[in-house]
């Protein structure tokens, strides 16, 4: 090893390697927006967030109470109607989560969020009981609208497919494409493999 190393120095000294060093060019900075957040932001942002994980069984009323107390106190804040209409989407009630997210919808016809969560008030309804033909006929437009506003929004892909669950196509090269795709997109969500695995 020794000698190779002292043939490698004695061709680099003899200049036989010739090489350039190209200088790295600078990558443009990053653009970057400082947004204030709402002031309701300290009483509803953890609220938000477990909405957006899944709230066990045992805290879903009072999250849903604690998100409607500080709602009302805020009943001009956009971010407060926002978070109260996922909670009363998923685990409120449908009603108002109508209300809300249909007004909120006019204003931002094309927010994907919004999009999935009046989809998940019907497959929710759907998933209650309450005529899960109908109401899961209902959530599809929603996911297909959510999707076109944001084809990397994995829950969309998940929920839409979910929603097929008692049509005969479910089992079908349309619904393998969309949860591998919905797999694709959120590798991690073991229930989202387990899904696209059962279907392929």
């Amino acid at each position: 090893a020794e000698g190779l190393n002292a043939q490698l120095r004695e061709y680099v000294r003899g200049r036989r390697i010739a090489y350039r060093r190209l200088g790295q060019p600078a990558a443009a900075p990053a653009p970057i927006a400082i947004t204030a957040l709402p002031g309701v932001a300290d009483a509803l942002m953890l609220h938000h967030a477990g909405l957006r994980l899944g709230l066990p069984e045992s805290e879903q009323t009072e999250a849903v109470q604690a998100i409607r107390a500080v709602a009302q106190r805020n009943a001009d804040d956009p971010f407060a109607r926002r978070v109260l209409a996922h909670a009363e989407a998923v685990y409120g009630d449908a009603a108002a989560a109508d209300r809300l997210l249909d007004a909120l919808i006019a204003d931002s016809p094309n927010d994907a969020e919004l999009l999935y969560l009046k989809g998940m008030r019907h497959l929710r309804a759907a998933e209650e009981g309450e005529d899960w033909d109908g109401e899961a006929r209902a959530a599809r437009p929603w996911f297909v609208r959510a999707h076109r506003a944001d084809a990397n929004h994995f829950q969309t892909l998940y929920r839409y497919a979910q929603s097929l669950r008692s049509e005969q196509e479910f089992v079908s090269e349309n619904t393998a494409n969309v949860l591998l795709l919905a797999h694709q997109l959120a590798p991690q969500v073991t229930e989202i493999r387990m899904n696209a695995a059962a279907v392929v």
